[in-house]
């Protein structure tokens, strides 16, 4: 039985020799977080901040081989250190990923009837002013069963299901705020990410210029600018 790779250590002596090469002045680490989650689309990533190379790595990657581990760690911190990526680290990679079975997750459907928005009405009253002549067939919402105040909606593909925080599902929030992030999610749906230049592209030109469609856009940003935050401060929106 193969030996399980210890993830913090080897990104931390990839950073140090990754940096050796750099012709730029590369900063120190000062220490690893890692999380490992089951995304279907087997995506990983890294972020230094403030000395800290935190990740988000998918959890097949927990059994891969060490040549595996390794092409894995040059290649996200490679990206971070403006490194051009070695294609033969891409290739170990994905050969590893298409080798993966993954199975389907089941999902706990949860209920879009709230205290105070029933989310069907919601989304009943926005495909009809905005996406009447759209295929949104098998498209569903639910409140989510997380408190997220950062994330406030979201949308999963691969079930169609769009969740909203419940932070939202409070008296003080008006409901054009809600419609704009239902509106927002549904946009989601209809535009899937973009690739361009090596990127995802999340928001694309088209999904802005639709988003933007949405009556009361710069209003309800505005409010979730100003409004939204002094809420959160003042503990007025319920804690996670």
């Amino acid at each position: 039985m193969k030996d399980a790779v210890d993830w913090n250590t080897l990104l931390y002596e990839t950073w140090i020799s990754l940096s050796k090469f750099s012709e730029k002045s590369v900063p120190e680490i000062k220490r690893v977080e890692l999380k490992f989650y089951p995304y279907r689309n087997g995506s990983s990533s890294l972020l230094w901040k403030k000395g800290i190379l935190s990740g988000k790595i998918h959890e097949s990657f927990l059994a891969a081989d060490r040549t595996t581990a390794e092409s894995l760690a040059k290649l996200l911190i490679s990206r971070i250190l403006g490194r051009a990526e070695n294609s033969d680290w891409k290739e170990s990679v994905q050969n590893y990923l298409n080798r993966q079975s993954y199975k389907p997750h089941r999902t706990k459907i949860y209920s879009p009837l709230g205290k105070h928005y029933d989310l069907e009405r919601v989304f009943s009253r926005i495909r009809c002013l905005y996406f009447e002549r759209d295929d949104l067939e098998g498209v569903r919402i639910e409140w989510s069963p997380r408190m997220g105040k950062r994330r406030l909606g979201t949308y999963d593909r691969e079930t169609k299901t769009v969740r909203i925080s419940p932070v939202l599902d409070h008296p003080g929030v008006p409901e054009f705020v809600i419609d704009h992030i239902v509106h927002h999610e549904i946009l989601h749906h209809l535009y899937p990410v973009l690739r361009w230049k090596n990127r995802n592209v999340i928001h694309g030109p088209e999904f802005k210029k639709k988003e933007r469609e949405f009556e009361r856009f710069r209003e309800a940003n505005r409010w979730l600018k100003t409004v939204y935050p002094k809420m959160a401060a003042l503990s007025l929106i319920p804690k996670s």
